[in-house]
């Protein structure tokens, strides 16, 4: 069970229900209760912190010009890789979401990676959670059933 302020914290990362007002034991007054019901798979971890209002873009129009032309490279057959590298905070992710944005009505497959610095000794750990995230696997699903997603998801590629 989450208070209210835990599931403020958390923003859309986790997938929570409503328990409702609780009257907690040393409380006199009900507070809104929650259930952690996991991890949030369909939304970028970008907007599951900020919410759908997300500021302006601000002095990148370069950077997404720059994105934007390989892009077109990439639609000729001539496409190239561009890595975003940079300290945190300094907006890759939000200009990575004006490119997303800009890029809504192409035809595209969008994969999303995200590293972390707890699982650094965990080998391929983005590419491990996109194929969670892509085939739907739910932690403590039993290990048949999640291999019966993951081959759904692959014969389809």
């Amino acid at each position: 069970m989450l208070a209210a302020s835990t599931r403020r914290a958390l923003g859309d990362l986790f997938a929570v229900a409503s328990l409702g007002t609780r009257l907690l034991k040393g409380s006199e007054v009900p507070v809104e209760a929650w259930h952690l019901l996991g991890e949030d798979v369909d939304r970028s971890r970008f907007l599951a912190l900020r919410g759908p209002a997300i500021t302006p873009l601000v002095g990148r129009q370069r950077e997404l010009d720059l994105l934007l032309d390989r892009w077109c490279h990439a639609e000729e057959g001539t496409g190239r890789i561009v890595v975003l590298v940079g300290e945190a905070g300094i907006g890759k992710s939000r200009l990575v979401e004006a490119l997303r944005k800009r890029l809504a009505a192409a035809r595209h497959v969008e994969l999303s990676l995200f590293c972390s610095p707890h699982f650094m000794d965990t080998a391929l750990y983005p590419v491990r959670r996109l194929l969670e995230r892509a085939a739907r696997l739910r932690h403590g699903e039993p290990p048949d059933r999640q291999a019966d997603r993951l081959e759904r998801l692959l014969a389809q590629a």
